[in-house]
Parts: structure tokens; sequence; C-alpha cells
């Protein structure tokens, strides 16, 4: 059994302004991973789709900020169903395969799919064993809460949180990710996270922590939650 990882990083022009808490996190994330996940990162807007990364997560180089620059709209059911015909590519049966969605927008530009036809295709690879996440971000509770919706319309489990508790949101989709690829466990529908920071923490160019910022590992955030 392999296991793959697919994150899908929301590039949009909303994201600008959460550079830093977007690379910072998804680093973290990849530290995370099992040695032998194979790992793709996307990056999407209206006018982009971009393979980020391609190979085993143990080959990861830290995202910087200058590698992530939000623009233009927000394709959302486009840049899922494009995920997941790549990775149909890549499976085999019995592979594990979970995809990650970070993205604080509504759709609001596909012109390949709809969300009947994205909710579809996340029913019939779930039925593989595969898992789906939406880490839905937002300024605040309610658009936090309100963006998770399109991942329950679509057959994912919604992660929402308020942009300062994108790391807490990481480190959540961490342990989730751990559990499924332990045991083929489905990740369940999060509870809104607001708990972090009120401003963006200081960092460093290549994407790490500084000292300034909240611990992120998963054993931290299953201490406060």
């Amino acid at each position: 059994m392999q296991k793959y990882a697919v994150v899908v990083l929301d590039a949009t022009g909303s994201m600008a302004g959460q550079e830093q808490r977007v690379v910072t996190s998804a680093n973290e994330y990849v530290k995370t991973l099992p040695e032998d996940t194979h790992l793709t990162v996307f990056m999407f807007d209206s006018e982009r789709w971009l393979t980020f990364f391609e190979g085993e997560a143990t080959s990861w180089a830290p995202m910087n900020r200058e590698d992530y620059s939000p623009g233009a709209m927000t394709p959302l059911y486009d840049a899922v169903g494009r995920a997941i015909i790549h990775a149909e590519g890549l499976v085999s049966d019995g592979d594990r395969v979970m995809m990650m969605v970070d993205t604080d927008g509504y759709e609001n530009a596909s012109q390949e799919h709809t969300q009947e036809s994205i909710k579809a295709m996340v029913e019939q690879r779930k039925e593989a064993g595969w898992a789906f996440m939406l880490m839905s971000q937002g300024l605040d509770r309610v658009v936090a809460e309100d963006l998770a919706a399109q991942g329950s319309a679509v057959g994912m489990s919604s992660q929402p949180a308020v942009y300062s508790a994108r790391a807490s949101n990481y480190a959540r989709a961490s342990v989730q990710t751990a559990a499924y690829f332990e045991d083929g466990e489905q990740p369940a529908d999060g509870e809104i996270l607001d708990d972090e920071e009120d401003d963006t923490p200081e960092q460093e160019q290549d994407g790490r922590s500084s000292a300034k910022s909240a611990p992120f590992w998963p054993e931290n955030w299953l201490r406060h939650s």
C-alpha cells in the first residue's frame, strides 16, 4: 500500500496578506507526513494551475514566501477536479490518498466542473478509500463556517478556522492525516478554530517559524484542543 498526500493551495487574490501563514503551515504539515508518502502540491487561481511539487515527501524543500503569490479568482471546483484526475494517474487499487484543500474563498470561476460533478467524483473516490479535507479559513467565525459548507456540499470533511488559527488547523489536519494513513480512518468534520495570535508572527524568509511563533506540532495542538 502506497501513501499519497495531495495538497491543493488556493493562491487567489483573497489570500493576499496570508502568504506567510500559508507557507509556514504547509511546510510544517509536510514535516509530519510519513517518510514513505508521495506528495503532490498544487497552487491555483483562475489564471494559473501550478504543480509546485511532485515527489517523495522526504525530498520536499521548504516553501518560502517568494514561492506563493496570490492573484485572480477562485475556480475551486476545477482545482479539486484537476487534482483528483492527476492523482488517479498515480495510484493503484488499495493505495491511500489524502487530499487536502486550503481555501479562504468562495467558488466563483470554474469552467470545467460544477458542485454536482465534484461531489460525484469525491463520493466515488471515497468509496475506493480516499479521504478529503477542506480547510476553510475565514476572516472571522461566520465566514469560516460559511466557507466550510462548500466542503460539506461536495462530500469533503470540513475543517474551519479563522485566519489567525491556520497553523492550528494544519496541525489538526496532520493528526487526521496520520490516523488515515495508519488505519484508514476517515477525517471527521472539525469544530471551528480561533485560538491563535491576533497578528501574523514574524517569520523567517525560508518559511520556518521564528522564535516568536507559536509551536505547531500535532502533539501541541492535541494538548490545547
